[in-house]
Parts: structure tokens; sequence; C-alpha cells
């Protein structure tokens, strides 16, 4: 374990030497492969998801079929799973932009300015042609 703590401070030392990097190069260089995962597990929860609730329609006909063979309680069970993995991409992204330092920046920027009534140095409501409406 500590060789492999050793070896990464190395690398992670070489790179600052020799590559001319900061540690914010470094963080964008190891983004790219977190995306494709993020990417990746997007897509397993859309298939896996929707087998559920191709599933649960299977079984449902089944019950339909014969009661007592399969009770109904399962496949409202494997819908309501289905529903949640298909519905688990759009829940992750949430957090991430609701949360992040830039969201709240675009949101901050999107605001629109009010100016402020008050001396006449300027940013008075009658010198605003957004609110001049003569």
């Amino acid at each position: 374990m500590i060789r492999f703590l050793v070896l990464g401070l190395g690398f992670l030392w070489a790179s600052f030497a020799f590559g001319n990097t900061s540690l914010g190069d470094v963080a964008d260089n190891l983004s790219a492969p977190i995306s494709v995962l993020h990417m990746l597990i997007e897509w397993a929860c859309y298939v896996i998801g929707v087998a559920f609730i191709i599933g649960a329609v299977m079984q449902y006909r089944i019950h339909r079929q014969n009661p007592k063979l399969t009770p109904l309680f399962t496949p409202i069970m494997m819908l309501l799973v289905g529903l949640v993995i298909v519905l688990i991409p759009h829940f992750s992204v949430l957090p991430a932009e609701s949360w992040s330092p830039k969201a709240s920046e675009n949101q901050a920027k999107a605001a629109p300015t009010v100016p402020v009534q008050g001396n006449d140095s300027g940013g008075h409501w009658g010198s605003d042609p957004r609110y001049n409406h003569r």
C-alpha cells in the first residue's frame, strides 16, 4: 500500500516538475475518464430500468392468465423499481447543477439588476431605458 502511495506521489511530483502543469490541470485531465464512467452508468441505468419495466409487463401478463402463479405484488414492484432505476440519472444531475459554484455564479449573472432610486449620480428609475415606458 505504501509503495503505491509513494509511486503515485512520484508521478504527481514528476508532472509538476517536468510538465509545467498545475493541480487544476491535473484535475481537468482526470475529469474526462470520470465523464465517460458517468455516461456508462447512465446508459446502464436506462437499459436495466427498461428491462425491469418490460419484465413487469410480462409478469402482469402471467398474473392475468393465472393469478395463483404470480401475485400482483411482483409486477407492481418490478414496475416501480424500473421507474426508479430509469430516473436515477435525472436525479443525479440535479444536485450537480444546483450545488456547483458555477451554477450559483450563472444564476447570479442571470438575475436582472434593478436600479436603485436615489441621488443624481445615476441609477434612477427615470434614467434606465428598461423602466422608462413613456
